[in-house]
């Protein structure tokens, strides 16, 4: 069975061909070449993890007609998977693309888990060490906080692309990259520090367990170089490990 996984996010999808555990094609795309992608590899199943418009999903769901595929999986969050819990009282609020990184954290390691994905939006998602979500945090990324000025003042026309400096700015493009650099790289500083301090209420709702810090999303590798020196773990794929895991609708370690 040839399998194909996507995960759809709010500009961009990223996608795996696997054959049973064999790894056949993966990378990262539009959303539109989705289309090509399907004509090409022919898969005879599609696994769908979106937090895309209901009309993308729409247009995702015509194309998989057209491809004549009918063995498809859409996921979306649940309030339990084996012992992941989720914290949220309307559970279906919570991001599918978060709920899969959690439930692929926790497999992973079977411990207390942050999980960070940096996306559009940067997202932090606490677990601890029996599987319950304790919740999480939300903010821009950096995109999102480049397409803020460009669009609420008058003046200012930034480039699209963070820098890797924190030195001043001696122009308004330099000053705009260097500022929100510095600015997507504190929060992890400060959010991480404060994790390892035991006055934080957080540490006793992990059970005094330090978390695995785990990272994923495409933003990472342009923070990388700038994060705390702490041990953590980098994977890519964690939000379709965890849509693989729940299309399986079995959890084994």
């Amino acid at each position: 069975m040839r399998q194909f996984q996507v995960d759809i996010g709010n500009t961009q999808a990223k996608y795996r061909l696997v054959s049973g555990e064999k790894n056949l094609a993966n990378g990262q795309c539009s959303i539109r070449s989705l289309q090509p992608l399907l004509a090409e590899y022919r898969p005879t199943q599609v696994l769908v993890a979106s937090v895309a418009s209901p009309e993308i999903r729409q247009q995702l769901a015509d194309w998989l007609v057209q491809a004549e595929i009918s063995d498809v999986f859409w996921a979306a969050t649940g309030t339990r998977f084996g012992p992941v819990q989720n914290a949220y009282s309307q559970h279906t609020n919570l991001g599918v693309d978060r709920w899969l990184a959690i439930i692929a954290a926790y497999h992973l390691y079977n411990s207390a888990c942050c999980v960070f994905d940096f996306g559009s939006a940067v997202t932090v998602d606490l677990v601890n060490a029996k599987g319950l979500h304790l919740g999480g945090y939300i903010l821009p990324g950096s995109g999102l906080n480049f397409a803020a000025l460009r669009q609420n003042t008058a003046q200012l026309n930034p480039a699209t692309e963070l820098s890797r400096s924190e030195a001043p700015g001696t122009g308004t493009e330099d000053c705009i990259r260097n500022g929100i650099f510095l600015q997507q790289a504190a929060f992890p500083h400060y959010f991480l520090q404060r994790l390892l301090d035991p006055e934080n209420p957080l540490v006793a709702e992990l059970a005094n367990q330090r978390p695995v810090i785990v990272m994923t999303g495409g933003g990472f590798t342009q923070l990388e170089a700038v994060l705390p020196a702490l041990p953590y773990s980098y994977q890519p794929d964690l939000v379709l490990d965890g849509l693989q895991l729940l299309a399986s609708g079995q959890w084994s370690w």
